[in-house]
C-alpha cells in the first residue's frame, strides 16, 4: 500500500509511505512527510490533508484498489491560515494555471531553477520542461510536476553538473524552455507554451 497525489495545506507533498500486509494479517504504519519540505512551502502548522490509497499485489503489482481523495482536516483547521509565497517572475499565467520563477539554488547534482506553480483548474495536471536551453546549449532538467486541482506545488527545473561542465558552464544566465502541459489522468494535451526565456541574475 502507497499514498498518491498527497498534499499539505494546499501545497503538494509526496511523504514517505509504504505498508506491507500478509493475508489476513494487520499493520500500523505512518505517513511522513519531510521537515524541510514542510519548511520550504512555510508550513509549521498542519491544518489538513489530502491523500489516496494505492493499494496493489506485493507479488505481482497487480492493482487491487485506488481510492478517492481523502480528505484529513486537524484540529487547527479552523484556526490557522497557510500563507502562500507566489512572489517572483511570472513566466505564464491563465486563470487555471500560474508558472513563478523564485531564483535559482544550489542542489548536490548540480543547479536548479525554483518555480512555485499554481493550478486553479478543475483537472489534475502535469508539467513537463521542452526543448530546453541553458546559456544557448541544449539542456534538458530534471523536471516533472503532477498538481491536483485546487493545488500548488514548489518544485526544481534541475540541470546536471556533469552535463554543465560538458557545455563549460559554470553560471547560469539564461534558461529558455517551453512548457508541456498534459492532463494528468488522460495525458491530453491541456496547452504548450510559447518559449519562455528566464533571466538569471
Amino acid at each position: 500500500m502507497q499514498t498518491r497525489n498527497s498534499s499539505v495545506n494546499g501545497f503538494m507533498l509526496e511523504p514517505v509511505f509504504s505498508c506491507d500486509v500478509m493475508p489476513g494479517k494487520k499493520a500500523t504504519g505512518a505517513i511522513t512527510f519531510a521537515a524541510d519540505d514542510l519548511e520550504a512551502c512555510g508550513i509549521d502548522t498542519i491544518t489538513d490533508l489530502e491523500f489516496s490509497f494505492y493499494i496493489f499485489n506485493a507479488d505481482s503489482w497487480n492493482v487491487i484498489l485506488e481510492s478517492d481523495i481523502i480528505h484529513v482536516k486537524t484540529s487547527a483547521a479552523n484556526s490557522h491560515k497557510q500563507v502562500y509565497n507566489s512572489a517572483g517572475v511570472i513566466l505564464f499565467d491563465t486563470e487555471d494555471i500560474t508558472i513563478v520563477y523564485q531564483g535559482m539554488s544550489e542542489d548536490p547534482l548540480g543547479l536548479a531553477a525554483n518555480l512555485y506553480i499554481e493550478n486553479n483548474s478543475n483537472e489534475g495536471i502535469t508539467l513537463e520542461a521542452m526543448n530546453t536551453s541553458v546559456n544557448g546549449f541544449m539542456i534538458e532538467p530534471a523536471f516533472i510536476c503532477d498538481v491536483m486541482p485546487g493545488k500548488r506545488a514548489l518544485d526544481t527545473l534541475l540541470f546536471y553538473l556533469d552535463e554543465l561542465d560538458a557545455c563549460g558552464i559554470e553560471k547560469i544566465t539564461e534558461i529558455e524552455l517551453n512548457f508541456h502541459i498534459i492532463n494528468l489522468e488522460t495525458w491530453d494535451t491541456i496547452i504548450d507554451t510559447e518559449k519562455i526565456k528566464i533571466e538569471v541574475d
